[in-house]
């Protein structure tokens, strides 16, 4: 329900990267609390409160930056391989995570937990500086739309490069 309402207002206020940075933030608390958890055998109700955050977290943040390479690069082949990609380089969290969540580690799950909690940091991080790159770039390319008095420019469309083109994030 929350991947849903996260994708509907994304869209709707065309801002993905807000909803992403929010729905990190949300895992970050689901960790929080399960690291925190020092008992997770006789205090499992922690445990559940700690998972549910970082479901309601985690899905929301998945979904919505599944859809950034869709939107943000133009081009029919550029598009499809940056698609590929992502899968492709996402594809590695589960092999890596089977690494990571030891049955030696159990009932806490300290690496496993810390590593996942690391990268919702990192996400965070990324999808802030890409905001406001990416804005930074629109922006530009408003005031030189604006400087020759005209958005449409004829020519050759150069995809994603050309100064007609807008990324959303």
């Amino acid at each position: 329900m929350l991947t849903i309402g996260y994708a509907y207002l994304s869209e709707r206020l065309q801002r993905r990267a807000p909803f992403i940075i929010a729905a990190n933030l949300t895992a970050i608390i689901g960790y929080c609390i399960l690291l925190g958890n020092t008992d997770p055998k006789r205090r499992p109700g922690i445990s559940y409160l700690g998972t549910f955050f970082a479901a309601a977290g985690i899905y929301p943040a998945v979904a919505l930056t599944l859809s950034l390479p869709a939107m943000n690069v133009s081009g029919q082949t550029k598009r499809a391989t940056a698609n590929a990609l992502q899968i492709t380089i996402g594809n590695l969290g589960a092999v890596i995570g089977t690494q990571l969540y030891r049955t030696e580690d159990t009932p806490r799950y300290i690496v496993g937990h810390s590593v996942a909690l690391a990268y919702l940091v990192a996400n965070c991080l990324v999808t802030g500086i890409t905001w406001l790159v990416l804005n930074r770039i629109n922006r530009q390319r408003d005031a030189a739309a604006a400087a020759s008095g005209s958005e449409v420019r004829e020519g050759e469309w150069k995809g994603d490069e050309d100064p007609r083109w807008r990324f959303k994030i």
